[in-house]
């Protein structure tokens, strides 16, 4: 009943004259509470009432000036979010209100919902409202997905809907969270015929999906096949013919650090941003080495090399285009790395357009030719 009581207080901004009914889990009865909203005859700020005779609370910092559960109650009731509710009888008695007289004459009390002294103002019965904060994680995640959009939506509009985007926030084929190939999968084939494709790989901490992203990219479509109806359609099946860019900064590690210097020594594209972070070397899965005490430790395995240099480890990919976001900048929303991605992809496709499927040529006539074939016919008979 007080933590309920102390909800319909929070809410006295909200409301103007209305009921807040607590129940009590013991007895299932009911009681109201009764408040006035400043302006209503109270002097120095909201009063509350209860049966049960508890004290006045007429100061005025007893409520913050500031309320947002007030707020979230006011907008509820505006939109109707949350009900309002009447007594059980109130559709009952509320038809024949007018005719129903009690034995001595008079009107029996509506209840319909009347607030009590003839106000005319519908009772408002606010039976619950819970206000769950978020947790951490769900609200990185929501934030994530925000940005995320923003960037697309820039992209979209930025290149005139030429150029598609993919991000991707780690390299792991199926995490907790995230299940990296279905996150590719699902934004790299909606835009396989674009003239462009920018790959984020930023803030990505890597994996094991490289070889499998890159293999997508290196298809090359050598040749067309056109149904009777409909675009036609490359042959490796889903190649990818436009310009192509991999964006990386200095969060870039691992397994993304792999891609974007595979995407540079296949000459698949330009890397645009900061040097990466610098470390592909990595240890097996298992522990290999395990102590007395239950504990492990592991050491590192393999690392990548071409040639006669080992590539990554300390160094970094260094970028073709270097381009820094400045943190100030970056607070304020301008993202100078994407800006730089989507004028390289543009002056690459105008550059070179052919990137759209070629026309098919002219369908050839493969009828069969009645008068042809007998002609033929008496050809060889007269020979």
């Amino acid at each position: 009943q007080q933590s309920s009581a102390s909800l319909g207080l929070s809410q006295s901004n909200a409301l103007r004259m209305s009921t807040i009914s607590s129940s009590s889990a013991a007895s299932k009865s009911h009681r109201s509470i009764k408040y006035a909203a400043p302006g209503d005859g109270e002097q120095n700020g909201p009063k509350r009432v209860t049966e049960s005779g508890e004290k006045y609370f007429n100061e005025g910092a007893f409520l913050n000036a500031f309320n947002p559960l007030a707020d979230i109650a006011r907008s509820a009731l505006k939109s109707n979010r949350l009900g309002v509710h009447s007594s059980l009888s109130a559709s009952k008695s509320s038809k024949d209100a007018d005719g129903d007289k009690s034995s001595d004459g008079t009107s029996k009390a509506s209840s319909s919902g009347k607030m009590g002294e003839g106000e005319g103002e519908d009772e408002v019965v606010l039976d619950r409202v819970v206000v769950v904060p978020l947790d951490i994680n769900t609200c990185s995640a929501l934030q994530k997905a925000d940005a995320l959009n923003r960037r697309k939506a820039k992209v979209r509009r930025d290149s005139n809907d030429t150029i598609g985007y993919v991000y991707l926030e780690d390299m792991v084929q199926e995490g907790p969270e995230t299940h990296s190939m279905d996150d590719f999968a699902s934004q790299f084939y909606p835009n396989l015929r674009k003239g462009g494709l920018i790959i984020d790989v930023r803030r990505n901490h890597g994996g094991n999906i490289d070889t499998w992203v890159l293999e997508r990219l290196r298809r090359v479509a050598w040749m067309f096949e056109s149904h009777r109806s409909g675009p036609g359609e490359t042959t490796m099946q889903y190649s990818f013919r436009g310009k192509v860019v991999v964006l990386i900064d200095e969060m870039s590690s691992s397994d993304a650090e792999l891609f974007a210097a595979g995407f540079q020594t296949m000459k698949l594209g330009k890397v645009i941003g900061a040097r990466s972070w610098g470390g592909a070397v990595g240890y097996s899965g298992n522990p290999e080495c395990s102590l007395v005490d239950g504990g492990s430790f592991t050491i590192p395995s393999f690392g990548p090399y071409l040639g006669n240099e080992w590539l990554i480890e300390q160094k970094g990919v260094i970028p073709d285009i270097p381009v820094a976001n400045l943190p100030v900048e970056s607070f304020h929303g301008t993202d100078k790395q994407l800006d730089a991605a989507i004028r390289e992809v543009l002056k690459e496709i105008k550059a070179s357009p052919d990137v759209k499927i070629p026309e098919h040529p002219q369908f050839p006539v493969r009828a069969y030719d009645n008068a042809k074939c007998l002609a033929d016919q008496r050809k060889k008979t007269e020979l």
